[in-house]
């Protein structure tokens, strides 16, 4: 998968664009961004997102999971069978703490692979250096793996939201 760094307050804009070169496009983070109605150095409602991806010729799909233990076990399930497939995730995270402005922040990448003998998962973060590689457990993928804010219509309900290749 190839790594965009984001830039400033551009997550979502730079998981999908380097979801997108994934799948054989050539756009950068901030080419991405332009497709959606949002200013420069904003936050990018997923319906935007996703709205963009068709204007670049993908089909992507929205899915969402309840934030309880069944459905955790039921998004890691696609996660490790899209996974298996050969297809990466974007997903949106929610970090909480007094450290992050209100309260809380969001942040959009991609899950790229797992190691199932060590119950890991490997991220492609675009706010991190190339290659932007991280490890993160399950147990900390089930704390963020979350979000409220991830689009207009969420309407603040909590899930686990992720965006995957349509397959035929």
């Amino acid at each position: 998968m190839p790594h965009i760094h984001q830039g400033y307050n551009n997550c979502g804009s730079t998981a999908c664009a380097t979801f997108a070169r994934f799948q054989g496009s050539k756009l950068g983070g901030w080419d991405f961004k332009k497709l959606c109605p949002s200013p420069l150095g904003t936050g990018t409602d997923w319906w935007h997102l996703l709205d963009a991806s068709s204007k670049i010729g993908q089909e992507w799909k929205l899915v969402t999971y309840p934030p309880d233990d069944d459905g955790f076990d039921k998004a890691t399930a696609m996660l490790k069978a899209e996974l298996d497939a050969g297809r990466s995730v974007v997903v949106d995270f929610k970090y909480i703490g007094p450290q992050y402005p209100g309260g809380f922040a969001g942040h959009t990448l991609s899950v790229c692979g797992y190691i199932a003998a060590e119950n890991l998962y490997i991220l492609c973060n675009p706010a991190v250096a190339t290659p932007g590689l991280q490890l993160i457990t399950a147990a900390d993928l089930k704390n963020f793996w979350r979000s409220d804010y991830y689009g207009s219509r969420a309407k603040a309900v909590l899930s686990r939201p992720a965006f995957v290749i349509v397959t035929r």
